[in-house]
């Protein structure tokens, strides 16, 4: 099992396991939407790293948790824009954008780092 990690539940108490806001996926959606990432961000390497950081990638996991709120509203707005542009998507693509679109965006909204 993958995981994805967008934040903090409660921001006022430490990082544990129990206080991770976040979603299981199967690892083949888990790679699909690393293909997102990296193709949505790859302007943004700084983000990009983050996210994929080597403390978390050899875990099979993706963490926007080390965001700040600059950067958390720009990476949503950067992968909405470049899935948006997507005239063809292949299924591999569509299925990145589900996990998008499905799993993080709704948890991302809940983030105290969202800006409207």
């Amino acid at each position: 099992m993958s995981y994805i990690i967008v934040g903090l539940k409660n921001r006022n108490l430490p990082s544990s396991a129990e206080n991770l806001s976040g979603n299981g996926t199967n690892s083949k959606a888990w790679d699909a939407f690393g293909d997102i990432l990296d193709e949505a961000l790859l302007n943004h390497q700084e983000i990009l790293g983050s996210i994929k950081n080597d403390e978390w990638i050899y875990q099979n996991v993706y963490s926007f948790i080390a965001l700040d709120d600059e950067e958390f509203n720009i990476s949503m707005n950067v992968i909405n824009s470049w899935i948006s542009t997507l005239l063809h998507p292949t299924e591999w693509q569509k299925w990145g954008a589900k996990v998008w679109t499905d799993i993080v965006v709704p948890l991302m909204i809940k983030d105290h780092r969202y800006a409207q």
